[in-house]
Formats: structure tokens, sequence, C-alpha cells
């Protein structure tokens, strides 16, 4: 049985209806990553705001073995929250940040997916879908290669097919990196070395799927008639991540996406970007400068968009 304790993480906060950020240390009551996580979204919409990412996310005490020289404004912070008071935010000062390209995101191209429902329990369908009717071709279309495919290759019979990717973070998964290793598709995760293995069960991990997977299916099913935590058997509610079409390989399209796992903020330190994240890949033409957004939004890769509540999709592509 878990033991309920003080959390504490780092994160970096927006206004949703304004162009004000901060960033700050919380304390979450929690017994694990999954329920710090749930509890901090829950209690920061609630008063308006966004996560843009959140780092650490750790028990008190294992937090300030990373960071002795924070003992006492830690300890403060953690008496904060109990049964009664669940999370705490340290002090937030809210500051106006200029926001990368103009309100059309002139590099972007955006296209809305109409009529998306997600796969329900099919029950007496046969044979059942793995994929909703609205996201065949967006996820898995073959579209005719551009001309600029055809001159990079050669040959319009060299232009490799178009692979279907997607990032799911662990922490949403009920048993993190088990479902993840039982997945049935290719995968690895984005963090290498002691960070991949400390944090495996919230990590972020590239998977590539294809129409006929198992793991497909779960993706893009919910179920009102199970648990919301099965997940197991759906996961579309949870915003497990986002997904990725292109013609570049496995490795090619992991190693683009390693470049932006942690980013530095303008005093040096270093943090995890949750980029992964629906709500924050919505965002991140905002948050980018444009040079810094036509990195990530390469013209090699498009994105499917997919939140739950509710269902709807866009899709995201370069000029």
């Amino acid at each position: 049985m878990n033991v309920y304790e003080a959390w504490i993480g780092d994160c970096h906060l927006k206004e949703v209806d304004g162009q004000r950020e901060c960033r700050c240390q919380v304390a979450v009551w929690a017994d694990g990553y999954d329920v710090f996580h749930a509890r901090l979204i829950e209690h920061i919409e609630a008063k308006g705001l966004c996560l843009l990412w959140v780092e650490e996310g750790l028990p008190a005490t294992r937090y300030l073995q990373r960071h002795s020289d924070q003992q006492r404004q830690i300890g403060i912070l953690a008496r904060t929250v109990h049964e009664g008071h669940l999370v705490e935010l340290a002090q937030t000062n809210f500051q106006t940040v200029e926001t990368g390209p103009d309100p059309e995101h002139k590099y972007l191209i955006y296209e809305d997916i109409s009529d998306l429902v997600p796969l329900d329990d099919q029950f007496g369908a046969w044979p059942a879908k793995n994929t909703p009717d609205a996201l065949i071709h967006p996820l898995f279309g073959q579209p005719q290669p551009a001309t600029p495919d055809d001159e990079h290759y050669g040959h319009e019979g060299d232009v490799p097919v178009m692979r279907t990717f997607a990032i799911i973070d662990a922490a949403k998964l009920q048993s993190g990196f088990d479902e993840i290793e039982e997945c049935g598709v290719p995968y690895r995760c984005l963090f290498k070395g002691k960070a991949a293995q400390d944090l495996r069960d919230v990590a972020p991990y590239l998977l590539e799927i294809d129409a006929a997977s198992e793991m497909t299916r779960r993706l893009l099913t919910y179920n009102p008639k199970l648990p919301d935590n099965m997940t197991t058997a759906h996961l579309w509610h949870k915003e497990p991540g986002i997904y990725i079409r292109s013609r570049m390989c496995f490795d090619d399209v992991w190693c683009h996406f390693r470049k932006f796992v942690r980013i530095q903020d303008e005093n040096g330190k270093w943090f995890y970007f949750r980029f992964w994240e629906p709500s924050v890949l919505d965002q991140l033409p905002e948050i980018f400068s444009p040079e810094n957004g036509k990195k990530f939004f390469a013209r090699n890769l498009s994105f499917v968009l997919l939140t739950a509540n509710p269902s709807a999709g866009r899709i995201i592509r370069r000029v």
C-alpha cells in the first residue's frame, strides 16, 4: 500500500487567457507520480493556468537528497500539504513574455479533423476497428510524395513510406514502463542513461505504430464502462501523448526529439520540457521563437494532435 506524503516539483506555468508565465516550486500530497501530476493539473486548471512542463516530481525526502541547499524552503513548502490541503504553489511571480511567431504562426499550417469520435467497446462489431474512421487518413494514409521528397531520395520509387509515430508519457499508464515494454510495437525512451532507468515509469517513449497494432486500438479507444485507470484497455481519455508522421526512420525521429527533451532557462538551469503533452504541443508556436519553432516543427515531420475533452483533433505541419 502506497503512503501519502509531500511530493515536490519544479514547474513552469502559463496563464490560459494571457501571455504571462512563471516558474515555481510546488508541493502535492500524493502517493506516487501519477497522483502528483493529476492533482497538480487539476489545481492549476482551476486557477486558469496551464502546465508547460514540470521537473523532478519526487517525494520531498528524495528531492532534498538532490537539492540539499534548499532544505529550509522545501521543508516549509512540504509541511503545507496534507489530506485537507492537497496542493501548494510556492510564491509565484508572473511576468509577461514575448510570444514567438505572430498570431497566424505563418510557418505552420493547421487542419482540423472533423467528425472525430474515439472507438468504444465495439460490442458485437466484427471485425473490430483499430482506428476511428476520421483518423485513418491523418494517421495512416500514404500521401503522394511531394517534389522535394523526390529530389531528396532520387526517384519516386525510392521515397520511403510515410510512417506513424507516437510519443507516449508512461506516467499516464497504470503500470508505467511495464505497459510500454509489453505494447508489441518498437519503442525507445527519450531519456538516456540514469534518467531513463530512474524515471522509466514517468518518462516519454517514442513508439512506431501501425493500423494493425493492438496498441493503436488502445490509444484510440475510450470505453466509459471501464475504470478510467484501466489503461491496458483504453487510453484516449488520458491524452497519453502526441502523434507524428514522417518518412524518416525510427532512429532519426528519436534523435530529432531527443534535442528538445530538456531546455535551459535564462539562468542557465536545465528543465525537462513536456512537449509530448497535447496541451503543450498546441502552444509551442507561441512558446518558441520562430527560429526554434522551425527547428522543432521540421519540414519532414507533421503532427497529429488529439484532445479528449471535447474530442477534437488537428494536423500541424510546416508550410
